[in-house]
């Protein structure tokens, strides 16, 4: 998806032309200039209510993601270095609380295993 947006954002770039404000902003508004800060909250916003879901924020959004990976199984490796973090320890810092509650259940299932 963000191949997509890529190539639509240089694609607009290129039919702006000289109307187009010459900034690196990866979410713009109509002519490449800096969004407000409010508007992604605006967006998040109509989307649970779209979906039905209570309101959340991006932040919120990014640590269920994060938490939902790591519950998953998929690699801590990878699932610091999708998060953004330089380290696997800043996640499992961050995410300690889950990973212990999530350490609890696969002990109970390996005893589960041999009984």
């Amino acid at each position: 998806m963000l191949a997509e947006y890529k190539a639509w954002y240089d694609q607009y770039r290129r039919d702006m032309g000289d109307q187009w404000k010459e900034t690196d902003w990866l979410f713009i508004a109509e002519c490449g200039a800096q969004i407000y800060p409010g508007t992604v909250y605006t967006w998040v916003h109509k989307v649970c209510d779209a979906a039905g879901l209570p309101h959340r924020t991006v932040h919120s959004l990014r640590h269920t993601n994060i938490t939902m990976q790591i519950a998953a199984g998929v690699p801590l490796v990878t699932v610091a270095g999708r998060a953004g973090h330089a380290r696997t320890s800043t996640t499992t810092d961050i995410y300690s609380h889950f990973l212990k509650s999530s350490d609890k259940t696969a002990a109970e299932k390996l005893e589960q295993m041999f009984e």
